[in-house]
């Protein structure tokens, strides 16, 4: 009798890709509470909404900043840790309008991948 072991193998790697596809889909739901703001008509400057996120994470030296992109979206400032793995940075996410610290999450890698995608 033959045992076949691709047809389990192919359903694995198929079921795996597709999850690997819409992660990024599932991020946005999941994490919309830090990843999306009410957009306003006003917006703080770029060195103020650092200065919030240093003052909120105790040090002044981040490693990156992504501006908003689009009125509704956040701004996201990102700092070494060294209590975190390799490529991954502690990210503080803030509404670029008001300055309200909406999170902090620790991201992989230069696409910011949040923990649900890591």
């Amino acid at each position: 009798m033959r045992v076949f072991w691709w047809p389990p193998f192919i359903a694995v790697a198929a079921a795996s890709g597709a999850l690997y596809a819409l992660a990024p889909q599932i991020e946005k739901i999941a994490y919309s509470h830090v990843l999306t703001v009410e957009a306003t008509e006003t917006r703080l400057a770029l060195d103020e909404q650092v200065a919030l996120a240093n003052n909120y994470v105790g040090q002044e030296l981040p490693v990156a900043v992504r501006p908003a992109v689009a009125p509704g979206t956040t701004t996201r400032v990102m700092y070494a840790d060294e209590t975190l793995g390799e490529s991954t940075t502690r990210a503080v996410f803030l509404d670029p309008g008001t300055g309200q610290i909406l999170g902090d999450y620790p991201v992989y890698g230069s696409s910011g991948s949040l923990p649900f995608r890591t």
